[in-house]
């Protein structure tokens, strides 16, 4: 957990390296995935996307602003880094992101604001040289923790889900 100077300075950190962490990242491969789903993740990416554009000129927000939002962790004055050391399989990873989700909906169910903060998982590399974390430690990604601001436009972005029977093949 992060409060004050450390978060202070975990926010430097990826505000300075974010540009060559994700070039970075870019650079590594995907995992295989069929065309059937390469298709509709990036139909549901493009309309999401062009969702929060629309949502975003509508409302009057400025775009790199709320961009840079997630390097600063939406001011929140909590952040919170997830992370685990490898094991002998995908394990680790799953039980970490259980956690984290369940996290976030405990969090919410206390009245408190969360948002899932990709940009820790990309800016991994500098985040742990700078807070002297171990090199095998995986920083799974962030969550902002703060009393959410309810006359925030961002709080009334509503998306729309896909149906289940488009990402689930029942056997």
């Amino acid at each position: 957990m992060l409060t004050g100077e450390k978060l202070r300075e975990v926010i430097t950190v990826i505000e300075e390296n974010y540009a060559e962490a994700l070039q970075n990242k870019e650079q590594q491969p995907s995992p295989p995935l069929s065309d059937k789903m390469t298709k509709i993740l990036k139909e549901r990416k493009e309309k999401a996307f062009q969702q929060m554009i629309s949502f975003i000129k509508e409302k009057g927000m400025d775009m790199q602003a709320l961009g840079k939002g997630n390097f600063n962790f939406h001011n929140a004055p909590v952040g919170i880094i997830f992370a685990t050391y490898p094991w002998k399989n995908q394990n680790f990873l799953k039980c970490t992101v259980s956690a984290m989700e369940n996290f976030l909906l405990a969090a919410t169910a206390k009245g408190l604001g969360t948002c899932w903060i990709n940009v820790v998982s990309i800016c991994q590399d500098y985040i742990k040289k700078s807070l002297n974390l171990p090199e095998e430690l995986i920083l799974v990604d962030g969550v902002a923790l703060g009393y959410p601001l309810e006359d925030s436009p961002l709080n009334q972005l509503q998306r729309e889900r896909l149906p289940v029977s488009e990402l689930t093949d029942w056997l």
